[in-house]
């Protein structure tokens, strides 16, 4: 079997078209995406992710938050932080940044 090239760029301009298609149908029907960022204290390669997932989500028409606590939250603080912001209504979708600082467990925040 041949190896097949694949375009990228046309690929993912593509999916963008579809995607912000979706979403915009999804805003019209009054159930507009909204995803949340949260990230526990600060650290440069996350920041540098969320500051391109927001890029990327108004490039597609949702509407993104970016949350932060403090870096000595504790487990129940941070854990508190994520029901919070899975029990709003208004919210479609939640990312934990990685990574959490070293007293918290990201894999157990992660089942919150």
């Amino acid at each position: 079997m041949a190896a097949q090239v694949l375009d990228g760029k046309a690929m993912a301009k593509r999916l963008r078209g579809e995607l912000t298609a979706e979403f915009a149908a999804l805003k019209e029907k009054g159930h507009a995406a909204h995803l949340v960022s949260l990230s526990i204290g600060s650290d440069d390669s996350s920041d540098w992710y969320v500051n391109n997932q927001k890029k990327q989500a108004e490039k597609l028409g949702v509407q993104y938050t970016a949350e932060r606590i403090p870096a000595d939250s504790t487990f129940e603080q941070a854990a508190g932080k994520i029901r919070e912001i899975c029990d709003n209504a208004e919210v479609t979708g939640m990312i934990l940044q990685l990574p959490v600082p070293k007293h918290l467990d990201g894999n157990e925040l992660a089942k919150v």
